[in-house]
């Protein structure tokens, strides 16, 4: 959450290339946009979903999450990433590596401590520093454009970390890591079995 809408962006998540040294960010992430996370649920996770990675070389650096319960409807955090933090609690701050993908690919981390989830939305909040080895390829995250206009601020940088972020509908699809409580996750309708088709090919049908 939020859902993949079509849309991606290079630029609100770490993308691997030397402009993205330095990377920070703030989103909102709806309370409808989060309704299959129970309230009172620990999430221990988090992550991203890439279209495709950087080309050849992953890119190691440093990655700082923050995670704030909120009932914010409308991204209210501001562009001024000091402010954006006020609130948050810190739930990872440690190593991440873009990876090198031509394909769909996935970077998660286990949060440090997990962070209960109230049943709100969810402000989420990263800061990265790499020193490289960097890529001339970036990479290419899911993201959702249509859910939230603003829904994010981000900025990044090759020479400090940014202090002031600009707003976008742009924002990345993250992936939440909690234990599966649920203990109906499939229903069995019903099955076609096409004995006739078998029958003619005589070859057994999956």
């Amino acid at each position: 959450a939020p859902l993949y809408d079509n849309s991606t962006t290079a630029g609100r998540a770490p993308n691997g290339t030397s402009a993205h040294g330095y990377m920070r960010a703030c989103a909102l992430v709806l309370q409808t946009e989060l309704t299959n996370i129970a309230a009172g649920t620990n999430i221990t996770s988090f992550g991203f979903t890439l279209n495709s990675g950087t080309g050849t070389t992953p890119c190691p650096g440093t990655f700082s999450l923050y995670l704030q319960n909120t009932t914010d409807i409308a991204y209210l955090k501001g562009t001024t990433f000091a402010t954006c933090l006020l609130g948050m609690t810190q739930v990872y701050a440690s190593a991440m590596t873009i990876p090198a993908s031509a394909t769909t690919t996935s970077v998660t981390i286990t949060l440090s401590s997990a962070f209960l989830y109230t049943g709100g939305g969810l402000y989420v909040a990263y800061d990265w520093f790499s020193s490289g080895p960097f890529d001339a390829t970036a990479a290419i995250y899911r993201a959702n454009s249509l859910g939230l206009v603003p829904g994010c601020a981000t900025a990044n940088s090759n020479v400090s970390a940014p202090a002031t972020l600009g707003t976008t509908a742009f924002r990345p699809c993250f992936l939440w890591g909690i234990a599966n409580t649920f203990t109906n996750d499939v229903q069995f309708i019903g099955m076609t079995a096409p004995g006739r088709v078998t029958s003619q090919f005589n070859t057994p049908h999956s």
